[in-house]
């Protein structure tokens, strides 16, 4: 699936690459040498050799890799250039490969697999957040609202650091050939560090209710100084949860990983130490204090005199912001490529924008499905409708594999959105066969051919020697 230019490439002003053109059109590999090779004859030249590595994913884009050798007076220099094309492109330079078309089978499963995030998955994240948070409510120091805020901030934390701290041990269950075991022990591994989630946001929660109350000016700055600061440590990704986030529990590799802000390895040692502090006791907190003010905010003016009417609002606004971000995540994706060699503060700003959007969604979300439980699951029954919630979610999840989904432990990094090749939010809960080719490894058709390029063609200067040429690409 190569489709071939009208003559052979030669580097234009710019850096690109452009095409001479040539006596005839070809459609082959080796109907092209010889097709360059008589329009060149005449000129000086020199001699490249053109490795393409060109990748294709499923939305259209295309990925060129032009890995060369320039032979010139015995000087080789191996030289690197990656260009990407669109679908929209009309015009042809080099070598591209032909857009892959989107099916209809691809919309299909896009689709569908969207909606079992928004309605199944992230439902069940909620449900199981409900319940456990609530049976703290019940049987936690009921009556001190203080003394359960700190017990579950301690208890939360510290469950946090001593399984980011221990996850080398953990992942040691990765070895375990017992299907079953490994099962029984991954899921348990997840709950118990879910059930720490929960403390941890439920502490930090209603310490900044008892201390700051619950008002607009309490909300509005929970919410700018969580941005603020997520933001200065570009760290603003981990505001984003389901039905945006799915992590699947078949995932060996990542299932007893805990990422942090700074270390990718698990080291011993104090650097380590200090990183893994950082993200639980700061930033894991931080995410905290957005959601709270946020949450709040809707709280006090998205119809407060009825839990059901705001809980439908909620839901109403999260799908119709769900919509949006899903389909305009690859527009902000190409966008940032283009910011990022160009105006570097504008890509970050764009990108923030972007995730506090997508951020404010996932607490639209979770607050609709939270309130339409507390006004339509057992209103007057709160210990069975608490202990439903948790029943559900955590068996729901586990039954669908995706009981990590509800995990808000670890750290997200912003500065990955213009390297990322997939979409922003991979919701692939049904995977297409093409996708789940070889996903360790970069799956590229090569093709290696041999190409003369004019030495006055190197750049829009005038004619040059190939030694010129050579130094200046």
């Amino acid at each position: 699936m190569i489709r071939q230019t009208e003559g052979p490439m030669v580097r234009g002003k710019g850096g690109g690459y452009t095409v001479l053109p040539s006596r005839k059109h070809t459609t082959g590999i080796d109907k092209l040498i010889d097709d360059s090779d008589r329009t060149c004859e005449r000129t000086p030249i020199m001699k490249l050799r053109v490795v393409y590595a060109i990748k294709v994913d499923i939305r259209g884009l295309t990925t060129l890799q032009f890995n060369t050798e320039r032979e010139s007076l015995g000087d080789v220099k191996h030289i690197s250039v990656i260009f990407r094309f669109t679908e929209n492109h009309k015009k042809t330079q080099g070598y591209i490969m032909d857009p892959k078309p989107i099916s209809c089978r691809y919309v299909l499963v896009s689709v569908a697999n969207a909606v079992i995030n928004l309605v199944v998955v992230s439902i069940l994240a909620v449900f199981f957040w409900r319940g456990t948070w609530e049976v703290m409510d019940v049987y936690v120091f009921p009556d001190n609202f203080e003394l359960t805020a700190w017990v579950s901030v301690a208890v939360g934390n510290a469950i946090l650091f001593l399984f980011a701290i221990m996850q080398s041990c953990f992942k040691h269950v990765n070895k375990i050939k017992n299907p079953f075991v490994y099962f029984v022990l991954s899921r348990l591994y997840v709950y118990l560090l879910g059930c720490g989630c929960v403390m941890q946001w439920r502490g930090v929660w209603f310490l900044q209710d008892h201390y700051t109350g619950k008002t607009w000016q309490s909300a509005t700055g929970s919410t700018v100084i969580g941005v603020s600061i997520l933001c200065c440590l570009r760290c603003l990704g981990g505001i984003v949860a389901s039905p945006l986030v799915l992590l699947r529990d078949n995932d060996r590799d990542n299932v007893f990983v805990i990422t942090r802000r700074f270390t990718s390895k698990v080291v011993p040692g104090v650097k380590f130490g200090l990183d893994v502090c950082l993200t639980v006791f700061f930033i894991n907190n931080l995410v905290v204090v957005f959601w709270r003010g946020t949450w709040s905010l809707l709280d006090l003016y998205l119809v407060p005199d009825s839990i059901t009417v705001s809980g439908a609002y909620s839901f109403i606004i999260s799908f119709s912001l769900a919509i949006l971000i899903l389909l305009g995540q690859h527009s902000v994706q190409r966008l940032s490529q283009y910011l990022h060699k160009r105006t570097f503060l504008l890509q970050i700003l764009l990108e923030d924008m972007f995730l506090v959007f997508a951020g404010m969604q996932s607490v639209c979300h979770w607050r609709g499905a939270w309130l339409l439980q507390d006004g339509l699951l057992f209103p007057n029954n709160k210990v069975l409708s608490v202990w439903v919630s948790h029943t559900v979610g955590s068996v729901g999840l586990i039954l669908l594999f995706s009981s990590r989904s509800y995990l808000t432990s670890g750290c997200c990094l912003d500065t990955i959105i213009h390297k990322m090749e997939g979409p922003i939010f991979d919701l692939r809960f049904w995977e297409l066969k093409e996708d789940q080719i070889d996903k360790n490894t970069d799956s590229y058709n090569v093709v290696e051919t041999k190409v003369d390029i004019q030495g006055s063609d190197c750049d829009s200067s005038p004619p040059v020697s190939p030694s010129e040429c050579d130094t200046r690409l």
